[in-house]
Parts: C-alpha cells; structure tokens; sequence
C-alpha cells in the first residue's frame, strides 16, 4: 500500500474527530476557558475575550463538521450515481459484481 493512501485513507477517518473533540472538551464557563487556557500556555486573557474565543471556537468547529457532513454526502451521492443513458443501476451493479467473486 502506498504511503500517500495510507495517510489519506487515515486522515479521512479521523478528520471529523478534531472538531468534535474541541466541541467536547470546551469549557462551558468562560473563566474555565481563560484559565485552562493560562495554564496550558501562560498567556492570559480577559473574561470577555475568553467568551468571545468560546463563541468563535463553537461556531468554527459546528460549520467544520457541516462541510464535513455535506462533502462526505456527496461523495456518497457521486458513488451512488450513474451516467444517464447507461442502463446501469446499483442492483446491477451489485448482481454484476457478486457473479464476479467465486463461491
């Protein structure tokens, strides 16, 4: 298997793990955020900047994983689709494929 696939194929798996995990793992009380945020990194922020950083985090992560959901079903629907005029459909595809493979 070729490394480049390898990664692509792992990358796809997980990519929609990253912003569901932020989404777990985000503080609901602002001052929370702004103190896991001094602890982990030693920079403070305000109250006020830490709920807008929450918001920010919320709204990126929510329409990160719409775009996933939309790309992953259109992917789908391209798989599923066939050339108009070819006759072709899933249950043929699927009764041509299974004739294929030896009992």
């Amino acid at each position: 298997m070729n490394t480049h696939k390898c990664c692509k194929v792992a990358r796809r798996a997980t990519e929609g793990a990253v912003p569901g995990a932020i989404l777990v793992l985000l503080p609901k009380c602002p001052v929370c955020l702004a103190g896991y945020l001094a602890v982990a990194t030693g920079l403070g922020i305000s109250v006020s900047a830490a709920t807008y950083l929450r918001e920010f985090l919320i709204a990126f992560c929510c329409l990160l994983l719409i775009y996933l959901i939309i790309r992953h079903s259109y992917r789908l629907g391209r798989y599923f689709k066939t050339s108009p005029g070819s006759g072709r459909t899933l249950k043929s595809a699927w009764a041509s494929a299974k004739s294929t493979v030896p009992s």
